[in-house]
């Protein structure tokens, strides 16, 4: 063989083993990603994983193994202001479990699974609960499954199958559990995070990969995070110098909406380098450690809740504000750089987080909507009339076909009284069968006005806080 057909023989050799190379890196960057993706539903769907996420609690006792990567942590809020109001002049989420996906567990031993489904997992009978509880508040909710239960009677005895009753701590765990199905909407979405990466400028500045800007760090540690909320603390927590890097290089703020977040962090957990073994998960928040967090970082000195705290920035019980964890990342990216100024010119220390606490503050201004203001009284009162309530029970006038409202120890709380209907509704069925009365239905805050009327005129000691 020649010297030249020797030469291109060895190059041909070359050749094939580049090539190859290349298609083995291909193959098992592709082979991460579906794992990624496949991790992604997993822990963001909650009905589907919802094991999964309660293993995932011990998160939040961890310390810098789960902290979201950050190359700077910035000063602590100032806790000792005298113009902080006390933690307990806040209005804490009652009936919400320091963990919202508690009451899968009821959901699934009572026996709800086998007739409903949660993201299209369980029972086809009834219809899927996903977005039962969105936007609604616990007593909005109370009154769809007062208004629906007829017809799940109906169908439990068609079918022999025992209705569940609930004791109030019961009902109270179910029901934030609904409320709580839509935390995180739908799962992030990789393809449309990669359009968001290059249209927010985010290319600009980071890498990941290996592909993109070099002015700041690479995002390839986030590929071991499973929840979007890592990515949103590391955001907050770097976000008054990344703000100022996007001025330097004359660039405009990116706005984030929706689920932009979850789906940016998709891509990031796709496209990262690094194998997703050992991935951190984030437990889903506690809103109790939330509301406690939420003064001691001092967000109440700007922000109210229900009218108490400051002033500066808007009430965040606004239902108008937000409707998932995602929205409320975002909104506090959108507006961060305001905050941060603010927080300069009035000499407030910009707060940042740790571990699982910017979830846990999250997950506090989720569920404070779900927890309903005081109703309208006179409201309730007609309602009691009009839908034939009183024609089988009485207001502090003694029994009458049913118990007295006005001295049941039921009525005392809004969870008890839900839990209470519900145990009883096959019962009063069948009387206002007997009475040939249409079955009461309540929508929008209905069930909030009535129950109102109803505690105002109970004489044993009422609930203080709402609900």
């Amino acid at each position: 063989m020649s010297t030249a057909a020797k030469r291109v023989a060895a190059y041909a050799i070359v050749f094939v083993l580049a090539a190859s190379a290349v298609l083995i890196i291909f193959a098992r960057r592709a082979a991460h990603r579906n794992r990624v993706a496949a991790a992604t539903i997993v822990t963001q769907q909650p009905a589907a994983a919802s094991e999964t996420q309660e293993n995932s609690d011990s998160t939040a006792e961890q310390s810098s193994d789960n902290q979201t990567p950050s190359d700077t942590t910035a000063v602590q809020a100032d806790n000792t202001s005298e113009n902080q109001p006390d933690a307990e002049t806040n209005s804490a989420p009652v009936a919400v479990s320091e963990n919202p996906l508690k009451g899968r567990t009821i959901f699934v031993s009572k026996g709800c699974v086998k007739c409903h489904s949660v993201w299209g997992v369980g029972g086809k009978l009834g219809p899927d609960l996903s977005r039962a509880g969105m936007g609604r508040s616990f007593l909005q909710i109370s009154g769809l499954l007062w208004s629906h239960s007829p017809r799940m009677v109906e169908l439990m005895e068609q079918r022999g199958v025992p209705r569940p009753t609930f004791t109030p701590d019961e009902m109270g765990e179910l029901v934030s559990y609904l409320y709580y199905l839509n935390y995180f909407n739908e799962p992030g979405d990789a393809v449309s995070g990669r359009a968001l990466f290059s249209e927010k400028g985010c290319v600009m500045c980071h890498s990941v990969g290996g592909i993109a800007g070099t002015v700041a760090s690479p995002l390839d540690k986030y590929h071991e995070y499973a929840s979007p909320l890592f990515l949103a603390q590391g955001m907050w927590n770097q976000g008054s110098r990344m703000a100022s890097t996007v001025r330097t290089h004359g660039m405009i703020d990116p706005a984030l909406r929706g689920k932009d977040i979850a789906d940016i962090a998709a891509y990031v957990r796709g496209q990262a380098f690094g194998n997703n073994s050992g991935q951190k998960l984030m437990s889903p928040g506690n809103p109790i450690s939330g509301q406690r967090l939420f003064t001691d970082k001092g967000c109440v000195r700007c922000h109210s809740i229900f009218a108490t705290g400051g002033k500066v920035g808007p009430d965040l019980a606004r239902k108008d504000l937000f409707e998932s964890a995602t929205e409320i990342s975002g909104a506090m990216w959108n507006h961060g750089p305001q905050m941060w100024a603010k927080m300069q010119q009035t000499g407030i220390p910009k707060p940042s987080f740790s571990a699982n606490e910017l979830a846990d503050v999250i997950s506090y201004l989720y569920f404070v909507r779900y927890t309903d203001e005081a109703g309208n009284g006179e409201n309730g009162r007609r309602l009691f009339e009009q839908r034939g309530c009183a024609e089988c029970h009485t207001i502090g006038q003694g029994e009458k076909i049913g118990p007295d409202l006005g001295t049941s120890k039921a009525a005392r709380s809004s969870v008890g009284l839900t839990a209470a209907m519900w145990n009883h509704a096959p019962i009063m069925e069948k009387l206002t069968q007997a009475k040939r009365l249409p079955w009461p239905k309540f929508e929008s805050d209905e069930m909030r006005d009535l129950v109102e009327f109803i505690k105002l005129s109970n004489t044993h000691p009422r609930e203080r806080t709402r609900q």
